[in-house]
């Protein structure tokens, strides 16, 4: 009986990540999780060319706390009831926005109008992270509730594997953009380039994001487990664990 049930819990979650509506969804969300990550090079372009010190690097991860800390109490606060497709497509948009916004420190644009380099590195970091959390804390909410019952961590696991492993190839992608323009730890000259379709890709990705509704969890993982076990019948796996716990009830 266990291996029979093993079988059909592959199946329920073979079904609910084939379902139309939710495939097409991670696809695009996992082509959004891909966008090329240029977190550690800034981090060399802070220390090798704009010369910041140990103690402004540690600042800069300070102010990025307080930037995912000030997004929890945004997101349990004012954002409590904002429904997901419009607040994940805005914070992608303000994600773009703050990845374009770095053109104006590559390009010096930042110290030829007289602003404090360190001052735009506080804000543009804290407010990327701010927006990030922003854009995914949500994400990971819906994925909570699109879990089939009995099935939440396996799930839930599947759905963070494949959100970490878009971000493991982002980190791929920017250092192939990385070598292809030549950027090293030395010479930022084509840097830009590189922010360039960083920004253009993750603007596209959200374009095609607009043309589609977010899958309802009510109409993908409800009490229907139809969706999930295909030909099977739900007592075929309802029904055993059922016994099985009032069995354990009356021992």
């Amino acid at each position: 009986m266990e291996k029979i049930s093993t079988k059909l819990e592959l199946k329920r979650i073979t079904g609910l990540f084939n379902h139309p509506d939710l495939k097409k969804f991670l696809w695009v969300i996992f082509a959004f999780m891909m966008t090329p990550s240029l977190t550690s090079t800034y981090n060399f372009y802070y220390t090798v060319e704009l010369k910041f010190d140990l103690s402004t690097m540690s600042s800069i991860g300070f102010v990025s706390a307080v930037g995912y800390f000030l997004s929890i109490i945004a997101l349990n606060s004012l954002l409590k009831e904002v429904e997901l497709k419009p607040l994940f497509v805005v914070s992608g948009i303000f994600i773009t926005i703050l990845n374009f916004s770095s053109l104006f420190l590559l390009w010096k644009f930042v110290t030829a109008m007289s602003i404090s380099t360190v001052m735009y590195c506080y804000i543009i970091n804290a407010s990327l992270v701010f927006v990030n959390e922003l854009n995914f804390l949500p994400l990971m909410s819906l994925c909570c509730r699109l879990c089939p019952r009995d099935l939440e961590g396996t799930t839930y696991g599947l759905f963070t594997s494949i959100f970490n492993f878009g971000n493991y190839l982002a980190s791929i992608l920017a250092s192939l953009l990385l070598l292809v323009f030549g950027v090293t730890s030395h010479d930022y000259s084509h840097l830009w380039l590189v922010v360039i379709i960083q920004a253009v890709y993750g603007a596209s990705v959200l374009l095609v994001l607009t043309t589609f509704n977010f899958p309802l969890p009510d109409k993908i993982s409800g009490d229907d487990q139809s969706i999930f076990l295909g030909d099977f019948e739900e007592n075929e796996v309802i029904a055993p664990k059922r016994r099985a716990r009032n069995d354990i009830a009356e021992d």
